[in-house]
């Protein structure tokens, strides 16, 4: 079972486990500030490593392309994905072409 299902199962069943659930509408979830910190808790003791980018290693992922075609038509093209700290990242695209 991976870390993000384990938090939820054990979000789950802090949930499950409220009385307090019963005096809210339908539809909210509510956590006692003990259920809370119990989760928080849970959260922040998991092993710290390196998070993936959509299943990729958290390193710079890329690719580049180029056309060439009749009458001076030429193109060039990139995009590249970028990690920036433990969890965050940021995608650049650039494309220039010519045709007559």
């Amino acid at each position: 079972m991976n870390r993000t299902a384990m938090a939820c199962l054990a979000l789950m069943s802090a949930i499950m486990a409220s009385p307090s659930v019963a005096q809210y509408p339908a539809g909210t979830i509510a956590l006692s500030p003990e259920e809370r910190a119990a989760v928080l808790d849970a959260a922040a003791s998991r092993p710290d490593t390196s998070l993936p980018i959509n299943g990729l290693d958290r390193q710079i992922h890329g690719e580049v392309g180029f056309e060439i075609g009749s009458r001076g038509q030429r193109a060039l093209y990139g995009s590249t994905i970028v990690p920036l700290g433990e969890n965050g990242s940021a995608a650049f695209s650039f494309m220039t072409d010519q045709g007559r």
